[in-house]
């Protein structure tokens, strides 16, 4: 019998590439430090990259929302930038959905939030990162409990960046996950 790799970790396995090609030219990235401005008084930006199965990305900047349908491949990045330099990074997914049958047994399991956090601070050689990409493990197979059904679901991330002038910006995206027709 041959070996299959279940699909939602296909999907994972998938985004790897791309997030080792974004890594390596963040490090590589000259212009992309700076020696931090502590009297920065414009807070970092916060965007969302959104690339779907098809390739068609999309991009959101600040808060924003995104339609796509159950169980249909998803990778989201959110991209803090700060001319002045990063100083730390904040992270948050949460995850919801509704399960019904036949109109009835209303359940709405749920996941989250999981936060994180990410100091940045300053390299060996006293500089910071102006730019700082996140990525996200977005799944859109929600189960449900058996005897229901799928019939919608929402997925809200949030990235917060802040500067060495201690401004703050937040982006939220939700991902509005729809029954497939």
């Amino acid at each position: 019998m041959k070996n299959k790799i279940p699909f939602f970790l296909q999907d994972s396995i998938l985004r790897l590439p791309f997030f080792f090609s974004v890594i390596s030219f963040i490090s590589s990235c000259d212009s992309c430090q700076t020696t931090p401005d502590v009297y920065d008084k414009t807070p970092p930006t916060v965007q969302w990259i959104i690339t779907p199965a098809t390739g068609e990305k999309d991009t959101i900047e600040g808060n924003g929302t995104y339609a796509t349908n159950f169980a249909e491949g998803i990778h989201v990045m959110a991209v803090v930038k700060d001319e002045g330099g990063i100083d730390e990074v904040h992270t948050s997914q949460l995850y919801n959905w509704d399960c019904y049958t036949n109109g009835f047994g209303l359940q709405s399991p749920f996941f989250g939030p999981v936060n994180q956090s990410m100091p940045l601070g300053l390299d060996s050689h006293g500089n910071a990162l102006t730019l700082f990409p996140v990525g996200f493990d977005v799944t859109t197979y929600l189960v449900c409990p058996t005897g229901l059904n799928f019939q919608h679901g929402a997925v809200t991330l949030k990235c917060s960046g802040t500067n060495f002038g201690h401004l703050t910006t937040e982006g939220t995206l939700k991902i509005q996950i729809n029954k497939k027709l």
